[in-house]
């Protein structure tokens, strides 16, 4: 929250820049001397960040920037971040219908969020499902995959991550 005064004319734009890089503009507007609030929500870094109003025009005068810090309630110290990418085997393995596939995003991706699929293929090769297809930050995942819609038979799963390709095999019997 900001809380600010405009000294004259209504609105005014002001560029809020956070460690040095332009986030948003925003409109201050309302009624002139009187102390009023703005709101605006920007993502921060863990640690120290700076957090600047720049004028974009006109003037006014800023009482406070108000920040909130996130409170922890609990740290789970069991918790292992991946050094790299992992396909475990599904389990159970053989399975009818349903089975679970466990794979691991490494901490090496921390700066760059990777886009992960993890996808079934018949032995043919074609694709019959896709479970998972969108940014992962690092840790592990479980998902479920139900194949009672499917035939019998041999089926593979791929973990692909950017240029990176994982493939296990898993048995489906109705």
């Amino acid at each position: 929250k900001i809380g600010y005064r405009l000294s004259f004319d209504t609105p005014k734009g002001q560029f809020i820049n956070v460690n040095g890089s332009r986030v948003a503009e925003i409109m201050f507007e309302g009624e002139i001397n009187k102390w009023l609030e703005a709101s605006l929500f920007v993502d921060l870094i863990d640690g120290e960040n700076t957090i600047e109003i720049e004028p974009s025009w006109g003037w006014m005068d800023v009482d406070y920037i108000a920040v909130p810090i996130g409170v922890i309630t609990s740290v789970n110290e069991n918790i292992k971040i991946p050094q790299m990418f992992t396909l475990e085997q599904n389990y159970p393995n053989p399975f009818n219908p349903t089975t679970k596939i466990r794979y691991s995003v490494p901490s090496i991706t921390a700066n760059s969020i990777p886009i992960i699929q993890l996808k079934i293929f018949d032995v043919l090769g074609r694709e019959v499902k896709t479970l998972v297809n969108e940014a992962a930050k690092p840790g592990n995942y479980e998902v479920s995959f139900n194949a009672s819609e499917l035939s019998s038979g041999i089926y593979f799963y791929t973990l692909k991550a950017g240029d990176l390709y994982l493939t296990n095999k898993m048995n489906f019997i109705k």
